[in-house]
């Protein structure tokens, strides 16, 4: 299989989504306030993380299969819209 011709594929698909998605782009409101979720306890205590400063937040979410991660995602997701 020759590599240009994927090459060539992907650029294509790439230029027709973009040429559709400037079709259907919906203004947004922001949301500026601050967003404090919880993470986890430590010692009886609820351990946080503040999302939406200045600086970027970013998260990543390790771990073994089977071990949460999903479902803290879903967790930190409904956090995030009950704020």
């Amino acid at each position: 299989m020759r590599v240009d011709y994927l090459v060539e594929l992907t650029r294509a698909g790439l230029e027709q989504r973009s040429q559709e998605a400037a079709l259907h782009i919906e203004a947004t409101p922001t949301f500026s306030g601050l967003l404090d979720l919880q993470i986890g306890w430590e010692n009886e205590r609820a351990v946080g993380i503040e999302f939406n400063r200045r600086m970027n937040s970013y998260l990543a979410v390790t771990g073994k299969p089977r071990s949460g991660k999903t479902q803290f995602v879903k967790d930190l997701l409904v956090q995030i819209h009950s704020n």
